[in-house]
C-alpha cells in the first residue's frame, strides 16, 4: 500500500492531502485475495489453500512417513501434522475422517493424557499403524491435487456451503440453480456392468467396471465402483458441481457421505471417491431413494446394457395432433404428464416432472389427485410397470391411482405383465404418431411407426371417466402444462 502511495505521488495524485495517515480507507478492487493462508477467487466462488503452504504442508507430512520409517517419529512433530491438517479441513471437509487414526496414534503412545496433565515438554517415539500411514498418504495426494471448496450461490443471490453435514436437508438443492448441481442415480450389474442416468435430457452414461471384477464383488462394492467409474471417466460432467447421487443401497450412503466405515475395502474405495471429489472440486452427497422408485436406475444396468429393449430414440413424444385425438376417443384429459421434457412435450427423458422433481418419488397418495400420463421409453417401460404401476393394482379401485400408460406392442414379450391392468385404447402403427427435439429447439416429426402402441389404464375407462369427473368436482382434476 505505501510503495502504491508513492507511486500516485509521483504520478500528482495524492491520497487525502489533509490526512495522510488514514490510508486505511482505500481498498483496491480486485476478484481474488490472499487471507490466512488460503487463496479466494471471488469471481468464480472458489477456496484454496495457498500455493506455498501446501508445499510445505507436503514436504513436512512426507518428512513424517520417512521418520516413521526410521523410527524416529516424535509425537510433537506427528500432532504438528495433524494440526495442519485440521487447517486444510476447512476446504478439504471430508479431510476430517483421516485424521482420527493420527489421534489414535498419539492417544496410544499416552502423549494426550500428559500433555493434558500439563507435561508439555513429553515428547515419546510414535509408531504409525498402517491405517495411519494409508491416512497420511491420503493427504498427501489430496494436497498434490489443490483441493477446493466452491461456495454456492443460491437463487436468492445469497451465497451457502452445502457440506456433507446437510445430507439430511438436501432440499437445500432448491435454492441452488440447475447448473450448479448435478442429481444423478445408477445401478450395477455384475454381468453386464454399470449405467448412470443424471438431470439432463439425454444424458445417459455406462460401461463395463475397471475398478473390480463386477462378477466377484458385491452388490455394495459394486455401487461404490460405479460412482467411481462414472467420476473418473466423465469428470467434465462432475466437475466443481454439487453431486446428488440418490441410491437404495444404504451401505453406499454411508460411505458416499462419510468415506469410511468397519470394512476395509469398501473404506478404501471410499477413500478414492472422497479423493477424487477433492480432484474435481465437488461436492458429492448421497441420498437414499427406496428400491420402488429406483426405477430408471434398474432399467440402466438389467435393459439398456444388454440392448433387450434398446431406444434410440428415448426423448421421443407423441405428437400434438394423435394426443389429442386419443383424448377425445377416451372423451378424458390427463391432468399431469409425469415424464415430461423441460420443453413441456410428453418425454422419456429426464425422469422428472420438472428438473427438481422426481416423477417416480410421487406417493399413491399424491397420484390419486390426479389422472397421470406416462409415456416411458422402451427400456423404461418394464421396470416402471413392474415396480412403480404393478404394485397399485392391489388396492381397491376406490383407492387405486388413475395411471395411463403408453407403451409398445409386444405379442408375448411383456404379455404376463401388461395382462395385469387394462388396455382402454391402441394407436396403429402405420400413422406418424412421434417427433423429436433437436438441439438448436426446433421439432421433427419421426417417420411412421413401425410397430404398435397400447395404452393401459390402472382403471377400467368407465371408471377413469368418473374419477374425473369426481377430481373436477373437486378442483383438482385441472391439466397442468
Amino acid at each position: 500500500m505505501m510503495q502504491t502511495r508513492c507511486w500516485l505521488k509521483e504520478l500528482g495524485v495524492i491520497l487525502h492531502p489533509f490526512r495522510p495517515e488514514k490510508l486505511d480507507k482505500f481498498t483496491f478492487p480486485t476478484t481474488s485475495f490472499d487471507w490466512i493462508g488460503f487463496h479466494i477467487n471471488a469471481v468464480e466462488l472458489l477456496v484454496t489453500v495457498q500455493e506455498e503452504k501446501r508445499g510445505k504442508y507436503v514436504e513436512f507430512a512426507r518428512e513424517v512417513l520417512q521418520s516413521d520409517r526410521a523410527g524416529t517419529l516424535s509425537a510433537k512433530a506427528l500432532s504438528r501434522l495433524a494440526g495442519r491438517f485440521c487447517f486444510v479441513t476447512v476446504v478439504l471437509r471430508i479431510g476430517r475422517l483421516y485424521l482420527r487414526a493420527i489421534y489414535d496414534a498419539l492417544s496410544d503412545c499416552g502423549a494426550v493424557k500428559k500433555w493434558t496433565a500439563g507435561f508439555r515438554r513429553f515428547d515419546p517415539i510414535v509408531k504409525l499403524s498402517e491405517h495411519a500411514r494409508i491416512d497420511i498418504e491420503w493427504w498427501v495426494e489430496a494436497l498434490e491435487s489443490t483441493p477446493t471448496l466452491r461456495i454456492y450461490r443460491t437463487l436468492g443471490d445469497k451465497c451457502c456451503l452445502f457440506a456433507p453435514e446437510l445430507v439430511e436437508h438436501p432440499t437445500i438443492i432448491d435454492r441452488i440453480p440447475e447448473s450448479l448441481f448435478l442429481t444423478f442415480t445408477g445401478d450395477a450389474w455384475s454381468g453386464k456392468g454399470w449405467g448412470v442416468t443424471t438431470n439432463d435430457n439425454e444424458t445417459r452414461f455406462a460401461g463395463g467396471f475397471t475398478f473390480i471384477n463386477g462378477e466377484q464383488s458385491s452388490s455394495n462394492l459394486r455401487e461404490l465402483a460405479l460412482t467411481l467409474e462414472f467420476l473418473t471417466k466423465y469428470a467434465h460432467v462432475a466437475r466443481g458441481k454439487l453431486l446428488l447421487y440418490r441410491t437404495d443401497n444404504m451401505t453406499t450412503r454411508h460411505y458416499l457421505n462419510f468415506g469410511a466405515g468397519r470394512n476395509s475395502l469398501l473404506s478404501f474405495y471410499g477413500r478414492k471417491i472422497a479423493l477424487q471429489c477433492a480432484k474435481l472440486g465437488c461436492t458429492l452427497v448421497a441420498e437414499h431413494l427406496r428400491g420402488k422408485y429406483n426405477v430408471v436406475a434398474d432399467m440402466l444396468s438389467r435393459l439398456a446394457l444388454n440392448a433387450t429393449n434398446s431406444d434410440p430414440l428415448p426423448h421421443r413424444f407423441l405428437l400434438k395432433r394423435p394426443r389429442l385425438a386419443l383424448w377425445a376417443r377416451l372423451r378424458m384429459t390427463p391432468t399431469v404428464d409425469m415424464l415430461a421434457a423441460n420443453f413441456g412435450s410428453s418425454a422419456a427423458l429426464p425422469r422428472f416432472v420438472t428438473i427438481r422433481e422426481d416423477a417416480f418419488r410421487w406417493s399413491d397418495e399424491s397420484l390419486y389427485q390426479e389422472i397421470s400420463w406416462w409415456f416411458p421409453s422402451n427400456d423404461l417401460a418394464l421396470p416402471l410397470l413392474k415396480k412403480k404401476i404393478a404394485p397399485m393394482m392391489t388396492l381397491a379401485e376406490q383407492q387405486r391411482p388413475a395411471c395411463i400408460m403408453l407403451v409398445p406392442r409386444y405379442k408375448s414379450k411383456h404379455a404376463y405383465l401388461y395382462a395385469r391392468f387394462h388396455r382402454v385404447a391402441k394407436l396403429k402403427k402405420s400413422g406418424l404418431l412421434f417427433g423429436v427435439m433437436e438441439k438448436d429447439g426446433s421439432f421433427t416429426n419421426l417417420p411412421r411407426s413401425d410397430i404398435g402402441m397400447w395404452v393401459l389404464a390402472t382403471l377400467p375407462l368407465e371408471k377413469l371417466q368418473l374419477r374425473q369427473t369426481h377430481l373436477a368436482s373437486k378442483g383438482s382434476a385441472v391439466p397442468k402444462s
